[in-house]
């Protein structure tokens, strides 16, 4: 391990709530803020010591509900207020990018020590009314509310899950091969729940909701007792050729973290002792957030390599 590679000295998250569960009243900057706390808490480190929190979000309509700015209201709430942070949206990358810009800083000496973190809570998506409401008023008639997390894409386009059919009938994968990772993606989840491997990532969580506390403990999107008939049976949805409720990402609400420095940092302000103790969890090796069919090829790019892997 070399003093510039780029270390993992903890990392935590929330549990994973379903749409419309236990947190879905929960804003987003709370949730973040509980992760960075307690990667501080596993770090043993003060709130000082952390350069910067670079947070994935790409709910924007959800964030506007708190001025947006998520990750800056993170670190006021949970770190010093000269921390710099910053808010990405790269859809569904978002997270895996806040991840290399941490890793990319460290590595070009920019920080010392960073945190990446990614929050949503799709349930707090608001249904919007047109931006013209505010000037023109409605003198008589009905108004007409818009469902952001209905057909999720972008205006011109088709639906998220009509493209990502298509795109699998394209490259040959099939419903039924969907079908059977979903399937079996519910089975690896219940069998590396039984044997404890989320219990040191995950922790409990409670938070004040007006006038009442809601606490989460263990993920609630995961169906254990799912078959694959259940899967076969489900109808697509929006006219995709493949996609359906069963084989599609959930719209979920939780928050993860990742704290990181680097090993010259690590040996200067706490000793060698820690290169080999409960601090440094991993050395990272590779960082890629892209959705690109032939992404191998195209990172051989040396340019798109410095680009895109810090």
């Amino acid at each position: 391990m070399g003093p510039t590679d780029i270390v993992i000295i903890s990392a935590a998250r929330t549990p994973f709530d379903r749409f419309g569960g236990t947190l879905r009243d929960v804003p987003p900057n709370q949730l973040g803020s509980a992760v960075v706390r307690e990667l501080i808490n596993r770090a043993g480190i003060a709130d000082n010591e952390v350069d910067e929190v670079n947070l994935g979000l790409c709910i924007q309509v959800e964030a506007a509900l708190e001025t947006n700015s998520i990750a800056r209201q993170i670190v006021l709430d949970s770190l010093s207020s000269e921390v710099l942070s910053i808010t990405l949206d790269r859809a569904c990358c978002s997270t895996t990018t806040a991840v290399q810009y941490t890793a990319r800083n460290l590595r070009l000496g920019i920080t010392q020590m960073g945190i990446a973190c990614g929050v949503e809570n799709m349930s707090r998506a608001s249904y919007m009314t047109s931006p013209g409401l505010r000037w023109e008023g409605k003198r008589m008639g009905d108004l007409v509310l818009k469902d952001p997390m209905f057909r999720l894409g972008y205006p011109g386009f088709s639906p998220l899950a009509v493209d990502a059919g298509e795109v699998a009938v394209e490259y040959g994968v099939p419903r039924e091969e969907q079908d059977d990772w979903a399937y079996r993606s519910q089975q690896h989840y219940q069998k590396a729940f039984a044997a404890g491997n989320f219990d040191q990532e995950i922790f409990p969580v409670s938070f004040q909701v007006g006038k009442k506390t809601v606490s989460l403990d263990a993920d609630s999107q995961p169906r254990p007792n799912v078959t694959r008939e259940q899967l076969a049976n489900l109808s697509t949805v929006y006219g995709s050729p493949t996609v359906t409720a069963g084989n599609a990402p959930g719209m979920n609400t939780g928050a993860t973290g990742l704290h990181r420095t680097d090993v010259q940092y690590v040996v200067t302000e706490y000793g060698v002792a820690n290169l080999k103790g409960q601090n440094l969890r991993t050395r990272v090796e590779e960082l890629i957030s892209i959705a690109h069919p032939d992404f191998r090829d195209w990172l051989k790019s040396e340019a798109q390599r410095m680009y895109f892997i810090p």
